[in-house]
């Protein structure tokens, strides 16, 4: 199963910190993820 994150941030600190979180997520339960950042 594809799971698909939305991430709608202009600010990049807080961005690549929930990316990081998501890749986390995604290596600890070997899950596929597709990530997708849109500014605001």
């Amino acid at each position: 199963m594809l799971y698909n994150f939305i991430i709608c941030e202009d600010n990049e600190v807080f961005k690549n910190k929930y990316i990081k979180i998501i890749n986390k997520i995604k290596n600890a339960l070997n899950i596929s993820i597709d990530i997708y950042c849109f500014d605001v």
